[in-house]
């Protein structure tokens, strides 16, 4: 059974792992976020490699992997918590705005084929290295808030709405693409998952948990993931 105190544990993840919200319109990073709360309850120290605006791909450019690994102390019981691809999913909405009629997989940060490439080589790298790999789902998305705060801010509106094919619950579904592609290969790979998503949508007041831009989850959002998992571990019906 999985012990959080026998773990090196690294998260690699995006804005959402790293604990930004967005207050008064400004970005901050705020003291308890999920990670630091989990740290804090089990006296644990967590390396949280998170970066705003991090994708699989740019990690992938970047060689990070390969870099850990090489950093590893072999003697240790190392895990790593893959918490991204909300970033990967999103589009390049400047581009969009000029070229409505775009392809989707032209547009897409990442797309889908090679984000599920990418994390597959990931997990396979860091198995083969007897690292412990924990996958996370991905928040779900308030597509009318990130149009109104995100989207209409980097394309005209009428350009927007011709991609999305005047239906904003596109936005929604091809984040959520991306976030069951996450499951299927946390099955594939038997990997630990931790199903953020659907402690999200299991609450009555989703909006409630969510920033202006209706991605990043809100100081009580980073709470509800927090207790999630600090719940969890408690129990052992998660990471098993």
């Amino acid at each position: 059974m999985y012990n959080i105190k026998d773990y090196k544990i690294t998260v690699l993840g995006d804005s959402i792992a790293k604990g930004i919200v967005l207050q008064d319109d400004k970005i901050l990073k705020i003291k308890d976020n999920a990670v630091q709360l989990i740290s804090d309850e089990f006296g644990v120290n967590i390396d949280n490699q998170s970066q705003f605006g991090q994708t699989l791909k740019k990690l992938c450019q970047k060689k990070f992997i390969d870099r850990y690994i090489h950093t590893l102390d072999h003697n240790a019981k190392n895990c790593m918590v893959l918490s991204i691809g909300g970033n990967d999913s999103d589009f390049d909405w400047v581009r969009i705005g000029k070229e409505p009629t775009i392809d989707t997989s032209l547009a897409q940060n990442t797309p889908i084929d090679e984000f599920s490439q990418l994390l597959s080589n990931t997990i396979e790298k860091l198995q083969k290295s007897n690292v412990r790999v924990i996958l996370t789902t991905l928040p779900p998305i308030d597509a009318n808030k990130f149009f109104e705060y995100v989207i209409i801010k980097k394309a005209p509106i009428q350009n927007a709405l011709a991609f999305l094919g005047h239906d904003l619950s596109n936005i929604y579904r091809f984040q959520e693409g991306f976030s069951n592609e996450i499951r299927r290969l946390a099955t594939k790979y038997q990997c630990s998952l931790i199903d953020i998503r659907s402690v999200f949508l299991f609450q009555k007041y989703l909006g409630k948990l969510l920033c202006a831009d209706g991605i990043h989850p809100n100081v009580d959002g980073q709470k509800l993931m927090a207790n999630y998992i600090i719940e969890g571990i408690k129990n052992k019906n998660l990471y098993s």
